[in-house]
């Protein structure tokens, strides 16, 4: 088990300049080149498993959790009775698969538009994340409404949002009565 602020949180090419530096300094050790790490959030959290897809980490905790990291911010997938373990993601299939300890397989899907669009919103980058927009899948349109709901965006929120109830809620909220 690693405390998941650990792990690091972005593959840049300074990060792997100061590993390599570090390796040829002797500086590593059991845990790697601590100059290599760079850490965004600090959760107290155990993993149990977990992968990197781009810059969000999927990974199951001991509390019997299918958990994403984007940025600061975690998400949960599902909850289980007992423990998963990650076997991978395949953007292929946008889907990340989990085994039990009888290797019984599950899966779930999760869209890397997705995960790139929470990315760059999360990194401010609003008008980039707007472009990524269009790859979304419609059937994720009020995840990523009640995602930018939460990350105070609620303009944005209610263009894309198809749950009336939401919508309801985020036109009142920005006081525009016609569409409430």
């Amino acid at each position: 088990h690693r405390d998941l602020h650990s792990f690091p949180t972005r593959r840049s090419s300074d990060l792997r300049e100061a590993y390599l530096e570090g390796l040829n300094a002797g500086l590593a050790d059991e845990d790697g080149v601590e100059s290599a790490f760079e850490v965004v959030t600090d959760i107290n959290e155990q993993v149990r498993s977990g992968q990197w897809v781009g810059d969000c980490f999927i990974y199951t905790n001991v509390t019997n959790r299918l958990n994403y990291l984007v940025g600061d911010q975690t998400y949960t997938i599902a909850n289980f009775d007992e423990g998963k373990y990650l076997l991978g993601y395949l953007q292929r299939d946008s889907r990340v698969y989990l085994a039990d300890k009888d290797v019984g397989v599950v899966s779930f899907r999760i869209p890397i538009a997705l995960l790139e669009y929470e990315t760059l919103v999360l990194r401010g980058d609003v008008e980039g994340a707007q472009n990524i927009l269009p790859d979304v899948p419609p059937d994720q349109m009020n995840k990523v409404a009640r995602f930018l709901d939460g990350q105070d965006y609620k303009e944005l929120a209610l263009e894309v949002a198809t749950d009336p109830e939401h919508r309801f809620e985020l036109a009142l909220s920005l006081k525009n009565l016609s569409v409430a």
